[in-house]
């Protein structure tokens, strides 16, 4: 896991969002996390590098996702998406590049969510 906090690098969010929208980009999804403490465990759980079984990983993850400390970014309108659209290209964010996923954990502002309008 300490090999990840040595990949962690500071940009903006316009470096995401080109990734993201590039045509032929490794990176396909964006995950953002509460706390930059978390990055380094949540690559390592998704690398399988936490030496721990697949359902432990599984459970860890419904937790990070059930507190909101884990969130899943998007353009779509569900109130458990990072909206994507609202978060602006000079957001200053700590990184990691873990293709398919770029895990993000935004530096002075929280993750913007979907909210559903009341019908």
């Amino acid at each position: 896991m300490d090999h990840f906090e040595s990949l962690i690098d500071l940009t903006t969010f316009a470096t995401v969002r080109r990734y993201l929208l590039a045509a032929h980009s490794p990176i396909t999804a964006v995950l953002f996390v509460k706390h930059r403490r978390l990055l380094p465990h949540v690559a390592a759980l998704l690398t399988g590098d936490d030496a721990q079984g697949l359902e432990t990983r599984r459970r860890q993850l419904e937790r990070w996702f059930a507190s909101a400390e884990l969130r899943l970014g998007g353009h779509a309108d569900y109130a458990f998406l990072a909206n994507l659209v609202t978060i602006p290209n000079a957001a200053g964010c700590e990184v990691l590049f873990l293709p398919p996923v770029y895990l993000v954990c935004l530096r002075g502002c929280n993750v913007p969510i979907f909210q559903k309008l009341a019908a």
